[in-house]
């Protein structure tokens, strides 16, 4: 993921991940003044406070044991030998490498490794960078600019190997073979294009705006699913407020979370006791995928199932997360699979058979629905699901059935002969 100096307070602005190991994009770049060993508290109080894994804390922990051992503090050549000890942790030896030069925290994301940008020529070089400044000017995200440039490098690395050494040269067949080499998804097509398009049409290059036909200009549609429908929602709703539901406590909560909060099943699994204010009735944790807090209300009902679990079923432990394994593992007490869970509830009654979508995720698709046919607009929408944008919201109403047959026009006023519907 490439952020240069346009944004140097970006993990990707600091630090390069080559084949051969971490470099730093700009020693002159100042670096911290406190030596690794007194500030690596701070780093473990910073992961038990942002909702890490138990397992990526585990694994921090082990690195840093590496690191300390073998003197790599301030020293990018043994970091780099550690690198090649343990290969699978480069992700945690490079946090910590950031956070021993620069004091930057981790935010859980994989700082990516590819390099396609410095093997690229100026001209296409110099292209990024414009479009990277074209995009921040517009007021596009610094990590949404970021994620778009890390898509186009590769590209333009692959025009740069095939002799085109300029947009003007670019074919449509060059783009559609690209996308065929299985290197880039059609998504990022469109990705690409905005990318590009802001800057062309901001500086008025015709040379870009001479070939941004060959890329896509919408959104791949959607395909519309068989949705999670009013339906479906009473049935689950009926079956684990029913007296007779088979699922166990831990289980109804965990459904009843999801199904009148819209959470994410990555949340719910991640959710702690500290997380709910019994006195103010309110739920306020921070958000896996967009690390963004949300407080949501908590329904009585909701309340009162996740009490019943916790008093009666859920196992004595200084465990902090709220839903747990009922016996230990290894020695400690596993998270469930929120997936397995929903998908075990729809069996149970009946509910999204033969081979149709599953998951956790419905259920938050079902909430913004619900909200909506109830007179709810986009805005509440999207702060109550936690989206940073209302149109990450409209996507989700997009496959709403109900609303979709309420804008159908009637074909009453036209006549149509019953041999339209003959087999003869």
């Amino acid at each position: 993921m490439y952020t240069d100096k346009i944004n140097p307070d970006h993990p990707e602005g600091r630090l390069l991940i080559l084949p051969t190991g971490f470099q730093l994009k700009d020693p002159s770049q100042p670096i911290s003044t406190i030596p690794l060993h007194e500030k690596s508290p701070t780093m473990f109080k910073h992961l038990n406070g942002n909702n890490f894994e138990d397992q990526s804390k585990n694994r921090m922990r082990r690195a840093y044991d590496a690191i300390y051992r073998s003197k790599a503090e301030r020293n990018i050549c043994r970091y780099n030998k550690l690198l090649k000890e343990m290969p699978k942790e480069r992700k945690f030896l490079s946090w910590w490498l950031l956070y021993d030069w620069y004091d930057m925290l981790p935010d859980g994301r994989r700082i990516n490794a590819n390099a396609a940008y410095y093997s690229l020529s100026p001209y296409y070089r110099s292209l990024i960078d414009r479009c990277m400044e074209a995009g921040l000017q517009a007021h596009v995200r610094e990590l949404t600019v970021s994620v778009e440039a890390s898509m186009t490098a590769p590209f333009l690395l692959h025009l740069q190997k095939n002799n085109v050494s300029r947009m003007g040269n670019l074919k449509e067949q060059m783009v559609r073979d690209f996308t065929r080499s299985g290197r880039c998804a059609p998504m990022a097509l469109y990705r690409m294009s905005l990318f590009l398009r802001r800057y062309a049409v901001k500086e008025q290059d015709t040379e870009v705006l001479s070939v941004l036909h060959f890329f896509p200009k919408e959104k791949l549609v959607r395909r519309i699913y068989e949705a999670f429908t009013h339906q479906d929602r009473e049935k689950l709703e009926a079956f684990i407020l029913s007296e007779e539901c088979t699922l166990s406590k831990r289980d109804r909560a965990i459904i009843a979370l999801i199904l009148y909060t819209g959470m994410r099943g990555c949340d719910v699994r991640e959710l702690k006791l500290k997380n709910i204010d019994w006195a103010k009735g309110t739920i306020k944790f921070r958000q896996g995928k967009t690390l963004g807090d949300v407080i949501l209300p908590l329904r009585p009902v909701v309340g009162n199932l996740i009490y019943e679990y916790v008093t009666t079923e859920r196992p004595s432990c200084v465990d902090e997360y709220c839903f747990i394994s009922n016996a230990r593992h290894s020695g400690k007490y596993s998270r469930p699979n929120i997936s397995d869970v929903t998908n075990h509830a729809y069996d149970l009654c009946g509910i999204r058979q033969n081979g149709v979508r599953k998951g956790p995720h419905l259920l938050r698709h079902s909430m913004a629905d619900e909200m909506v046919n109830e007179g709810s607009d986009v805005t509440m929408v999207t702060k109550t699901l936690g989206h940073l944008s209302p149109n990450t919201s409209l996507g989700y109403m997009s496959s709403n059935i109900e609303q979709l047959r309420a804008c159908a026009l009637s074909i009453e006023p036209y006549p149509v002969t019953h041999k339209l519907y003959c087999h003869e």
